[in-house]
């Protein structure tokens, strides 16, 4: 397994990525340490910004690999002899569950390190507590994602991409649909979701953390399923 995974890493572009990633860290924590807060007054204003925006692209990152991965499979003319060997199908299927799991915990490693980075030199309050609730919900849309994942993997291994794709869409125009009430009818103006957030914020790690396992046991029958159901043959979008 550790050769597709290796195959999946390259595909999408991860050791040039990663080493952007570590990079773009370490002249982060240098910038941090370079200028705290108050030696100049713009300097928390471009290291959240900073941090904002690299995150919000290392959160949707692994989703936006999906169809690239996947479709780099369904070209690839050694698959056909590769899911023939009897250790394949297995190998195969597990590769994909465990390299998006390292995948979130490696990025989710990095928007960590540098929310710690910002918020110990920073003593702009107010960005301290936005970069904390980004934070949290980062976690959340993470684990979002995940759950997204546990559907989206059967369709992608078992019916192909064209299908995959097809189911993606309508997940997202239900998922529209299903959001349309909360903005036709709710008032933004009676939402303080940033005093929400910052006031609950313990109750609201510790439900994440707790549906974090709740999603990683779906994802986990996720896997069992698409194990039991791949079958070479049945495949035609592949070859």
């Amino acid at each position: 397994m550790k050769g597709l995974l290796y195959k999946d890493f390259l595909a999408i572009k991860g050791k040039w990525f990663s080493i952007a990633l570590v990079v773009f860290v370490v002249v982060y924590v240098g910038l941090r340490i370079t200028l705290p807060g108050g030696r100049w007054e713009y300097a928390d204003i471009l290291l959240y910004f900073l941090y904002s925006v690299v995150s919000a692209v290392l959160v949707v990152f692994p989703t936006m690999s999906l169809n690239y991965i996947f479709g780099q499979d369904e070209k690839s003319k050694s698959k056909k002899y590769m899911l023939s060997l009897p250790f394949a199908k297995k190998d195969f299927v597990a590769s994909k569950y465990v390299l998006f799991l390292v995948v979130y915990y490696v990025l989710l490693s990095g928007i960590y390190i540098l929310s710690m980075a910002f918020m110990i030199g920073a003593t702009d309050q107010q960005m301290i507590e936005n970069v904390q609730q980004e934070n949290i919900v980062r976690m959340g849309l993470m684990l979002v994602f995940l759950l997204f994942h546990s559907v989206q993997f059967p369709v992608y291994l078992l019916l192909g991409v064209k299908k995959a794709g097809e189911v993606n869409t309508t997940i997202i125009m239900l998922i529209m649909l299903a959001l349309l009430p909360v903005f036709l009818f709710v008032n933004p103006d009676n939402l303080d979701l940033s005093a929400f957030m910052m006031k609950h914020k313990n109750i609201i790690v510790a439900v994440i953390t707790n549906v974090f396992w709740f999603v990683l046991g779906i994802y986990y029958l996720s896997y069992r399923f698409t194990l039991k159901h791949f079958k070479v043959g049945e495949v035609s979008e592949y070859e």
